[in-house]
């Protein structure tokens, strides 16, 4: 039994040779073709989130209307916390009750293309009196069809970090 490790050796192997085959299969690129930035400008009593979307693949994908095409929020879109406590703030803007998601909540994104679009948090969110540190994040999704609107992808998970002073 002196060649065990060879032999598990080349078993993995010949096992990681075959997978690569498998998945090649499918025609859906993989996760992360959507990639998502975030900057946020806080001046003037505004907190602004830009958010850039990137279609990283060679087919074209659908990204939530929410972030992509919209400048004021109906739900929870971005998590953020305090950095001096780690505490969350509470999301206090407009809540809007709808079903599930279907096609027109979603907008085309052209193979290799960007999308921007600014969103205004201002109100949306129960920032402390004073001078703070966050930490802003949002956890991405996209589609490959549209007509496969509960098969959302993820994207890679987005941040930034800002300084907001509210009176």
């Amino acid at each position: 039994m002196k060649n065990t490790p060879s032999l598990l050796l080349a078993s993995a192997t010949l096992m990681l040779s075959v997978l690569p085959q498998a998945g090649a299969a499918t025609s859906a690129p993989p996760p992360g073709t959507v990639r998502e930035q975030l900057q946020v400008r806080s001046a003037h009593g505004k907190v602004l989130v830009r958010v850039k979307l990137e279609n990283q693949g060679a087919q074209p994908v659908y990204v939530p209307a929410a972030i992509a095409g919209s400048g004021t929020l109906t739900g929870p879109l971005f998590g953020i916390v305090d950095l001096a406590d780690g505490t969350s703030l509470l999301y206090v803007g407009k809540m809007v009750k709808r079903g599930p998601l279907g096609p027109d909540d979603f907008i085309r994104l052209a193979p290799h293309a960007v999308r921007h679009n600014t969103i205004d948090i201002t109100s949306d969110y129960a920032f402390k009196d004073g001078t703070h540190r966050y930490r802003l994040s949002h956890e991405g999704s996209y589609l490959n069809k549209l007509e496969n609107v509960e098969a959302a992808l993820p994207a890679p998970a987005a941040s930034a970090e800002f300084t907001h002073t509210a009176p």
